[in-house]
């Protein structure tokens, strides 16, 4: 009996002693670097974790949606687009290797996918912008 109660403590300790190395991860999306998003001719600042900061002033620019998946921020936005011709969109960043990917949605919106990484973080910013032709 004592041979099974040491076990089950053991056993008991070992458990409440694990932990969840997910939830203790702490991510630092300044490793992207991230420093200018640029649509068009409209340049936003952004913060560390990739928050275009000027858009909140700008009247061609909405945010409309924002999720933090731990390790991915990711950034709805909306644009006002005067002609039907293909975006100018650019990430700027103070690191070299950074990862800037764009590919267009097939649809007849304008609809484009931009994600920013770098090699040997996880740390990732998505922003997904959809054109509106005024």
């Amino acid at each position: 009996m004592k041979i099974i109660n040491l076990f089950l403590s053991v056993l008991l300790i070992a458990f409440t002693s694990c932990k969840n190395d997910e939830a203790n991860v702490v991510y630092d999306f300044s490793v992207l670097g991230l420093e200018q998003f640029i649509i068009n001719d409209e340049t936003f600042v952004l913060d560390p974790g990739g928050f275009p900061s000027g858009a909140k002033e700008n009247d061609n620019v909405l945010i409309v949606g924002y999720t933090n998946g731990s390790s991915t921020n990711e950034y709805d936005l909306v644009a006002v687009s005067k002609d039907k011709n293909a975006p100018v969109i650019n990430v700027k960043s103070k690191y070299a290797d950074v990862s800037v990917e764009i590919t267009q949605e097939e649809s007849e919106q304008q609809i484009y996918h931009v994600t920013v990484s770098r090699d040997g973080f996880e740390e990732k910013v998505v922003y997904n912008l959809s054109f509106i032709n005024v």
